[in-house]
Parts: structure tokens; C-alpha cells; sequence
């Protein structure tokens, strides 16, 4: 057995101390900068505890389980032994699951508590861009692995291969893309929105930017089919996810026409056909800074024509 184990933890991404301790801030930070919003929200402290006392272990399940679920070939055809997947402290976890688990606890919280979900979903919208930064800067600073990106082949960009060996360092842009995206928030809770807002405005943009990023990296994490990744997958869906929310308000609210919404959701599909092209055609055309550049551009109009229907929405 722990032969097996030391087999897992060659194959798999290593968590080791430093890695755990940077977890378990991000979880602090999360909670703190929540904890501030709930009170300037107005939102019971019990409330808050609650929320605390769900997100951890959920955040932590939901984080294990996606990781497990992305590998089952690595367990079920490498490893031959599927039960390896309960064996947690072999390290494995990913960053969607465990937003998706504090997005459950946030659910499942307001649902117990009797508070407004959409209310909760905001102030945990305040502390999750943070969290997510401090997250990838301290995973990208102690493992040399994981997060690492394709080599730099714009004169321009040479610089950033200085901090990782001539490679993108996709962890330091991610982390800088949720300072932006925490400046958003904050700047969208001083105005008054419909509660769910915030964060749904947050899901959408976060959805945008990962698709990106996660094209970026060029490491084994949590492989889809061949080069698509998991987190892309996931990462997309949230942000559709978001857009349906938006234009079914605001189609049932007569803010928008039906024609509108068919022209906005063909330019959606024809941004997710064209990111999903430029995805394959990164490594056939030779060409990454055109490639990445009409891929980002087709999120954008994902993005733009998501945050349509969120005026839309909003006006109902």
C-alpha cells in the first residue's frame, strides 16, 4: 500500500506542507472578506457561521471529488484500483470543485437559515476573486509543476519567462486577472442590483478569463480529451449557465425581444465555435499569438453579449 501511494504521488499533482498551509489561507481570506460583507449587508452572523461551517468541508469534498472524477482512467486503467480515488491525503484537488462547493454551502445556507440565496451569493462574490488570487500565487510559487504554461514565443512577453524558465507563468496571470475581477465586484456592489448579481457577474466574467488561462497551461492537471481540460469545460458552463439566467429574466420580463435574444444567442454559439476552433488550431497553425488572440476575442463576445442581458435583466 505504500508503495502505491508513492506511485500516486508521482503521478498526480504534489501537496505538500506549503501547499496546505496556502489552502488554508485562501479558505481564511475567503471567509474573512465574506464575514465583512454579510455585515455591511446586513446579513445575520448566525447566518455567516453557517455558511462557514458548510463551505470547508464542502469546498474540500466537491474539490476532491471533481479531481477524482477528471482521473478515473489514471485510478481505474493506470493504478488498477478505482477505491485509490478515497485515499485524499495522496494529494489531488481542483479549484473548480471547491468554488463549486462554496457556491453549494452558500445554497444550502440560505435554504437553512431562511435568508435571501441571491443576498449570501453577493457577499461571498466579494471574497472569492482574493481568494482565488492567493490561491494561485501560493500554488504557482511552491510548485514548480502544476500551473506552468506553454514557452513564450512573443519577443515582447520574453521577461515573464525570467519568473518560470521561458514559460508563461498562467497562475501569475490568473491571479492577477481576479485582482481585476475583484475591483468589478466591489465596484458593482456600490450599485443596486438584483440579489444574485454580483456574483452572477463575477461567474461570467471568472468563466471568460479561465477559458483562456486554462489553454494556456501546459501541464498533465485534470485532462478532459487530449488538451481540453476540465477546468475549461467547467469554466464555460458556468458562464452560459449565467447568460441563461439573464435571458430568461429578462425574455419572461419583456425587456427583451424574442428576436433579440436569438440574434445575442447566435453570437454566443458562433463565440463558443469559434474559441473551441482556435483551441485545436493552437498547436496546427504555428501561430499562438493569432490563435490566443481570436480565442480571447470570441470570449469577449461571449462576455459582451452576456452582460446585454444582464442590463436587460436587471431592468425587470
Amino acid at each position: 500500500m505504500k508503495k502505491v501511494g508513492s506511485l500516486i504521488r508521482q503521478l498526480l499533482p504534489r501537496r505538500d506542507v506549503p501547499l496546505r498551509q496556502n489552502a488554508r489561507a485562501q479558505k481564511l481570506l475567503l471567509l474573512l472578506l465574506t464575514g465583512l460583507s454579510c455585515r455591511r449587508k446586513g446579513i445575520p452572523y448566525r447566518t455567516f457561521i453557517t455558511f462557514g461551517a458548510l463551505s470547508l468541508p464542502l469546498a474540500f469534498l466537491l474539490s476532491r471529488l471533481t479531481f477524482a472524477l477528471s482521473n478515473i482512467p489514471l485510478y481505474v486503467n493506470t493504478l488498477s484500483n478505482p477505491l485509490l480515488m478515497l485515499h485524499f491525503w495522496d494529494g489531488g484537488a481542483s479549484l473548480l470543485g471547491a468554488l463549486l462547493g462554496v457556491l453549494l454551502a452558500g445554497w444550502v445556507t440560505g435554504r437553512i437559515r431562511r435568508e435571501s440565496v441571491g443576498r449570501l451569493m453577493d457577499a461571498i462574490a466579494f471574497g472569492a476573486p482574493l481568494a482565488i488570487a492567493v490561491e494561485r500565487i501560493g500554488e504557482g510559487y511552491f510548485d514548480e509543476i502544476i500551473g506552468m504554461g506553454k514557452g513564450i514565443e512573443t519577443e515582447w512577453l520574453a521577461f515573464l519567462g525570467n519568473l518560470t524558465g521561458g514559460n508563461h507563468p498562467v497562475f501569475l496571470y490568473e491571479a492577477v486577472a481576479m485582482v481585476v475581477l475583484f475591483v468589478v465586484v466591489l465596484l458593482a456592489q456600490r450599485k443596486k442590483h438584483p440579489d444574485g448579481d454580483t456574483m452572477a457577474l463575477f461567474l461570467l466574467l471568472y468563466g471568460c478569463v479561465q477559458v483562456v488561462l486554462e489553454s494556456l497551461r501546459n501541464d498533465s492537471h485534470m485532462l478532459l480529451i487530449h488538451f481540453v481540460r476540465v477546468n475549461q469545460v467547467g469554466a464555460l458552463v458556468l458562464a452560459v449557465a449565467v447568460i441563461i439566467r439573464w435571458s430568461v429574466t429578462a425574455v419572461h420580463g419583456k425587456t427583451c425581444t424574442g428576436m433579440k435574444a436569438g440574434w445575442l444567442w447566435t453570437l454566443i454559439v458562433i463565440g463558443i465555435g469559434q474559441g473551441i476552433g482556435m483551441e485545436f488550431a493552437v498547436d496546427r497553425l504555428g501561430e499562438p499569438l493569432l490563435s490566443y488572440g481570436m480565442m480571447a476575442l470570441a470570449l469577449v463576445l461571449i462576455a459582451w453579449c452576456g452582460l446585454r442581458f444582464r442590463r436587460m435583466a436587471n431592468k425587470v
